[in-house]
């Protein structure tokens, strides 16, 4: 977004956003070029640019590794975790989710 108002500034358009109430110049100041910054990842955020990682283990693996099993067995969850190649605070979501 920012690169579109850059781009339309450069031109010798000014721009005015009505609802927040500011005006773009291409001079403009710090705080217009927050909101600037804020809205376009508002934006980003509602086309589902921000999905997060993807997750180290699949639901098919997790059922098959039996992960409640192994820490009620006795073993030791930073193992468990270590055996993966995921931190124990991962490991911890995948105990509360089931497995």
């Amino acid at each position: 977004m920012r690169r579109i108002v850059q781009a339309l500034t450069d031109k010798g358009l000014h721009i005015e956003s009505i609802k927040e109430g500011l005006t773009f110049t291409g001079e403009d100041s710090p705080m217009a070029k927050l909101m600037l910054s804020v809205m376009g990842a508002t934006l980003a955020k509602q086309r589902g640019a921000y999905r997060g990682r993807k997750r180290a283990i699949s639901d098919k693996d997790l059922q098959k590794l039996k992960l409640k099993d192994r820490v009620a067995s006795g073993e030791k969850k930073a193992q468990v975790a270590r055996s993966f190649g995921i931190s124990r605070e991962i490991l911890y979501q995948y105990l509360r989710v089931g497995s």
